[in-house]
């Protein structure tokens, strides 16, 4: 999926949900060095891959976007380790 394309599903799931929220895409290099470390960590650990997604500093699901995952961490709720 292109990365337009993940942003705006990304929103459209919120907005869904009537919940705001700020969807932005970045590089991994981009990443504040804490973000930076725990998604290099989380790559290898899983050999996973992107895309990846982050609730506050939480990677929510990899390898993949998963539009429930994302929409239940914002909410706050459910085990999002390893999603996708």
């Amino acid at each position: 999926m292109p990365t337009a394309w993940r942003v705006h599903a990304l929103e459209a799931a919120l907005a869904a949900q009537g919940l705001p929220g700020r969807v932005t895409d970045c590089d991994v290099y981009a990443l504040p060095a804490a973000e930076r470390t725990r998604v290099v960590d989380l790559l290898i650990a899983e050999q996973t891959s992107f895309p990846m997604v982050m609730v506050d500093s939480e990677v929510v699901c990899h390898a993949g976007v998963d539009l429930d995952a994302v929409v239940q961490a914002v909410l706050g709720g459910g085990d999002h380790a390893g999603c996708c």
